[in-house]
């Protein structure tokens, strides 16, 4: 039979029985670019040796899959059976309770798991459809099966669960696996749920053209491969255009924020897990790398650095390619001009100031939660990096952050007599060059305004778990202290 009829056929019943065909036409090629290949390379084990793959996944599930998916992708000797030993090793990490169960279509994080994570569906459950996507002529038809068993599971859990568009990375993810799964699989209530959340998602998005998990350094990356998910293999073509447009406008809000000089977002961060992008690894940092090719401009350490567990992602990442708009791109690679300006985001207002060797930004956020980053300010000590940074920490009760006049003011949203606590960090800092009125930092100097009665209490070195040796300082401040009334004013000075 010829091959035109026999693709026609395969056609044909993916029409009838609601099945679309796995992608058809070689897979991508291996990326040319020597620093792509760096990246991609970094995370992936040589399997020529004594190796056991499914022991490996047991560790992991989503980094076992994304790695699978690199060595798939690199397709050197050994590479196909150690991907495919990775992948069984990660189907039988997938929790086999009822689809009444909450852990229904789960994967564990790893072997012996005692609290699972419902996000592993959509994490582990996009790398796999990926897989499907670029490689299925690598893998046996066994595993191809039993990936889409686990897939339907998953999509199946994530229904049920139907997280809402506010929780922006994991329901980018949702939307994709339910949308394809239900195209995939015939299961037309998977993908039109699929889809009404895609919509949803449009729609919170079209008020400011923001998410709500705003301005995140880590969070921001798993947006841009949710939406390169939609983008290249949802099932319609509208959700194909929404996962464009959203990535576009979100690439050029990251240019807005992103400061090429210092290699680092100004805040104020609603999820993050460091402060400075050169030695942590935010995924923003890691497309940023893969769409400038220069090692030079990346703000993604090369080596070192927290959370190195996301260094995983870049296969992922630069499968799926990032597509950067032309007016953004120039903001990755070069400071361009000094900025001012106001994004609103969820119910309330980010201000923003964007200077060459300074930047500030501020939100108020309700939450008390130490991944909020409601005010930041950065500069580049003598005009070089790494920069110094000041922290207004997300533990604080009911602060009001606003940039304004070139200062950073800190308001009381509630009464409290909590002391107002923020972290500080610069090349050789000095405790003892913070007093009450004056921040002389190395490289910058800040002078500090009080309300009444507010009072320098504590200026003590801290070994914190994301942000390393920083100073912690206190102001205490009265409970009459209320109404939006500026308790601390931090005015750095040109």
């Amino acid at each position: 039979m010829p091959l035109r009829t026999v693709r026609s056929l395969v056609t044909l019943a993916a029409l009838l029985f609601g099945r679309a065909p796995l992608a058809a036409g070689a897979p991508p090629a291996w990326p040319a670019d020597p620093f792509v290949q760096q990246l991609v390379q970094q995370v992936l084990p040589d399997p020529s040796r004594d190796w056991d793959g499914y022991e490996f996944a047991q560790r992991g599930s989503r980094g076992a899959t994304y790695i699978a998916a690199g060595l798939l992708w690199r397709d050197s000797p050994h590479d196909r059976s150690a991907a495919a030993a990775i992948l069984r090793g990660v189907l039988d990490l997938q929790y086999e309770d009822g689809p009444d169960s909450k852990r229904h279509g789960v994967w564990r994080t790893r072997r012996n798991e005692t609290d699972h994570d419902s996000n592993w569906r959509e994490f582990v459950g996009c790398g796999l459809i990926l897989i499907l996507e670029r490689f299925p002529d690598r893998l046996p038809s066994d595993l191809v099966r039993d990936i889409r068993s686990g897939l339907l599971r998953a999509a199946e859990g994530a229904s049920r669960r139907n997280v809402g568009p506010g929780y922006t990375n994991i329901a980018l993810m949702s939307a994709f696996l339910l949308d394809y799964v239900g195209a995939q699989q015939g299961r037309e209530d998977l993908q039109q749920a699929g889809r009404k959340k895609a919509e949803a998602i449009y729609e919170l998005f079209s008020r400011h053209k923001t998410f709500n998990e705003y301005n995140s350094p880590t969070y921001y990356g798993a947006d841009l491969m949710a939406l390169a998910f939609w983008r290249e293999h949802a099932s319609s073509a509208r959700m194909r255009e929404l996962g464009r447009s959203m990535e576009a406008d979100l690439w050029r809000d990251i240019g807005m924020f992103y400061h090429a000089g210092m290699q680092n977002m100004c805040g104020p961060f609603v999820r993050a897990y460091g402060m400075d992008m050169t030695n942590y690894c935010g995924l923003t940092g890691l497309w940023i790398a893969l769409a400038v090719g220069d090692p030079a401009l990346s703000p993604w350490p090369t080596s070192g650095g927290h959370h190195q567990g996301e260094r995983v992602y870049a296969p992922i990442f630069a499968i799926l390619d990032a597509r950067v708009p032309d007016d953004a791109m120039p903001h990755l690679r070069r400071f361009v001009g000094p900025r001012r300006f106001e994004r609103m985001f969820a119910d309330t207002k980010a201000t923003v100031l964007i200077e060459k060797d300074l930047m500030m930004g501020a939100a108020t956020l309700t939450r008390r939660w130490d991944q909020h980053h409601p005010a930041t300010i950065y500069w580049l000590p003598d005009g070089k990096r790494p920069v110094g940074w000041i922290l207004l920490a997300g533990s604080n009760e009911g602060v009001a952050p606003v940039v304004t006049d070139r200062c950073l003011q800190i308001r009381r949203q509630s009464k409290s007599d909590e002391p107002i606590h923020l972290l500080v960090w610069a090349p050789n800092l000095d405790e003892t060059s913070i007093t009450a009125d004056r921040w002389n930092l190395p490289g910058l100097s800040v002078n500090v305004q009080v309300a009444d009665d507010v009072a320098l209490v504590q200026v003590q070195w801290l070994d914190h778990p994301r942000y390393d040796r920083c100073l912690e300082v206190r102001y205490s401040t009265p409970t009459t202290i209320a109404g939006g009334t500026p308790a601390l004013t931090l005015r750095p000075e040109p």
